[in-house]
């Protein structure tokens, strides 16, 4: 599931139960702004792989998705690795970040984050559009 933000459906839970049912794999992809009530019940409901969407340390990552989205999506990476750290079958975690000229100095930094957080790191290419 990917969007815009598909947690911001009212029927997402309900839409991961209608994938895994089917014997299908749910994965998410999302910016992290995820409630921790909710989060637990998609951790729950048999998501198998998340991708959280940093763009970069804080204050790159800040002046891209707003103030206060890199402690809010870091927030979910954290609550995450501590589920997994407490089960046996691990959620595949990746933390996302898009590649370009303010990001690319950013890179070690980014890969230490998701290492710390037991995550694995994919980096995206900018693409200009419009």
């Amino acid at each position: 599931m990917t969007g815009g933000e598909p947690t911001v459906r009212d029927d997402s839970l309900d839409l991961i139960d209608l994938v895994t049912e089917r014997g299908l794999v749910a994965g998410l992809n999302t910016n992290g702004f995820i409630d921790e009530a909710l989060l637990h019940a998609i951790l729950l409901h048999d998501v198998k792989d998340i991708r959280v969407s940093i763009d970069g340390p804080e204050a790159i990552n800040d002046l891209i998705r707003g103030r206060g989205a890199y402690q809010r999506a870091l927030e979910t990476v954290r609550c995450i690795a501590e589920f997994n750290s407490g089960v046996q079958e691990r959620v595949d975690l990746t933390i996302n970040v898009v590649l370009m000229n303010a990001t690319k100095d950013a890179v070690g930094e980014m890969i230490g984050t998701a290492v710390g957080h037991g995550a694995r790191i994919s980096f995206g290419l900018l693409r200009l559009s419009g």
